[in-house]
């Protein structure tokens, strides 16, 4: 009897464990579609923050540089057909702080910090069609805020698309971005190409939202450019790394909270009176968060 009573258990307990294998595999494969779902009149209140380090080494010595930046952004939704949604843009409150450590005797140190109160009110519309992809951007006041939001790449996962099919958990697809950055005054540009690989974790709890979790990182990243400033000519040639981590709010496909890192190593040629060599590496880290607060 004892044997058969352990023989019962024994099957009972296969077919628990095959049940429970069969429920947890068919969560896994459960399907999601990533997709931008706003409606006119939404609203939503964002604050990005970057961090940027930069260390050179010229004529035998190092010029380090740090920056630190703030911005707040209100978005409304004007209108939103079926294909895309168009989004008004408000900044505010822009701070700045940065601090230099250059070629002693040559050139100055510098530490400044301030509240860029002229952006205020800068205003910006734009496009993003279903699965995210930033169609269009329009600057409508002042475009001299343009560079700053760029450089706290503060719409950079907006402009990340979903994948075109549903996903499950543990599902990648790969984008490829093609990004050129004017550098003031100076003509010509720095040209960042990146094949960026995402995967959908799952759902995920953040600042009290249920979202979707996707993790990007780049499968290639590689810097190329000409900058021609007072006769001198500066070609530049390097890769990098970059790694995101994305909270999405699945009944809008609006970021609820993303953090990323972004590092470089590259070499500058400078032509001119003396021509050299200058080693460039970089490292940027940059958070957006959704404000649910009044203030």
């Amino acid at each position: 009897m004892t044997s058969v009573s352990s023989t019962i258990r024994i099957i009972v307990s296969g077919l628990v464990a095959c049940v429970m294998t069969h429920v947890s595999q068919a969560a896994v494969q459960e399907k999601v579609l990533l997709r931008m779902r706003l409606k006119k009149d939404m609203s939503f209140r964002y604050e990005a923050r970057t961090t940027a380090a930069q260390q050179m080494i010229i004529m035998g010595q190092d010029i380090s540089n740090d920056m630190v930046s703030q911005i707040r952004m209100s978005m409304s939704v004007i209108d939103a057909p079926l294909d895309r949604s168009t989004i008004r843009c408000v900044f505010s409150d822009a701070k700045f702080a940065a601090s230099a450590r250059s070629i002693e005797g040559i050139v100055p140190n510098v530490d400044t910090s301030m509240a860029m109160t002229r952006f205020d009110g800068t205003e910006a519309m734009m496009t993003i069609d279903q699965i995210g992809k930033l169609v269009s951007m329009q600057w409508i006041k002042d475009s001299s805020v343009a560079t700053f939001v760029r450089s706290s790449q503060f719409l950079t996962r907006f402009s990340s698309p979903f994948p075109l099919q549903e996903v499950g958990v543990g599902d990648s697809w790969t984008t490829t971005t093609t990004d050129t950055a004017s550098t003031g005054t100076a003509s010509g540009g720095i040209i960042t190409e990146m094949t960026l690989k995402s995967t959908f974790r799952g759902i995920r709890d953040t600042l009290g939202f249920r979202c979707w979790l996707i993790e990007t990182s780049a499968l290639a990243y590689n810097l190329s450019g000409t900058i021609s400033t007072g006769g001198i000519d500066m070609d530049l040639d390097g890769a990098g790394s970059c790694s995101v981590r994305s909270f999405i709010e699945p009944s809008t496909g609006m970021v609820v909270f993303s953090t990323g890192d972004i590092s470089s190593n590259s070499r500058m040629s400078v032509s001119g009176q003396q021509p050299m060599i200058v080693p460039v590496d970089s490292h940027i880290s940059f958070s957006v968060k959704r404000r649910t607060e009044n203030k």
